[in-house]
């Protein structure tokens, strides 16, 4: 398996989080990209003031590492307006795909067209600018009926209005911001069984090469995480 084609090498945390100066957190990032170059992973997962270094970084090496961002995060409630703007500013940055938070909150208070306007919308800049866009329903915090049910939903409108773009629309399980367990085996299992021609993406809490194999067993076909150099060296 070459599972370096599996892993979004990921840093999404801000200076205070970090317990680290603004120029020290660059630095982690800087340290972030050259390693996935160098090791040739699939993808790089930052936050978007980072993205004109990063592709500055990428160019230079002629490497083709996806970059990446979030949007919406890390709570998934920020106004719609918000996140058309945020996206498309972070494509303009030089994103190649866009992981967004999706309004879980809205769908848990069956409000269910605040929690639509966000997916159509989220993935209509990704339709329309040949983006891939992924949606974090954090699964820490849903029951398991709930993920079937916001899987099904967000495949349900994506099937419906963007049809010939369904294979670059992912379901991701958590930010690893929420707390609680990360991503796991049967949330994946569930997830691939309540979509309809989306692709997963598995993250939160990922450390070791063990971890990957049976969440792509289970469907995922990306792993998110801030372990992608161990998980790499575990695998030779």
């Amino acid at each position: 398996m070459r599972i370096d084609r599996y892993l979004e090498s990921t840093y999404l945390k801000l200076p205070k989080e970090a317990c680290l100066t603004p120029e020290e957190n660059r630095l982690k990032v800087i340290d972030l990209v050259t390693e996935a170059i160098n090791n040739n992973f699939l993808a790089v997962m930052i936050r978007s003031n980072h993205l004109t270094l990063a592709k500055k970084i990428i160019d230079h090496s002629k490497k083709n590492v996806i970059l990446g961002t979030v949007i919406n995060f890390p709570k998934g409630n920020d106004p719609i307006k918000n996140v058309v703007k945020d996206a498309l500013e972070a494509i303009s940055m030089g994103a190649d795909e866009l992981d967004y938070v999706a309004d879980y909150r809205s769908y848990k208070d069956k409000n269910f067209d605040k929690f639509d306007i966000v997916i159509i919308e989220g993935t209509r800049i990704g339709y329309e600018k040949n983006i891939p866009v992924k949606w974090i329903i954090e699964t820490p915090a849903l029951s398991d009926n709930q993920i079937a049910g916001i899987s099904s939903r967000i495949s349900y409108l994506v099937n419906k209005y963007f049809q010939p773009f369904v294979r670059n629309v992912y379901i991701k399980t958590c930010t690893g911001y929420y707390g609680g367990f990360g991503a796991k085996e049967y949330h994946v299992k569930l997830i691939k069984s309540s979509i309809s021609g989306l692709e997963i993406k598995a993250s939160g809490g990922i450390e070791n090469i063990e971890q990957c194999k049976c969440l792509i067993d289970a469907g995922a076909s990306r792993i998110g995480t801030s372990k992608a150099f161990q998980i790499l060296n575990e695998n030779q």
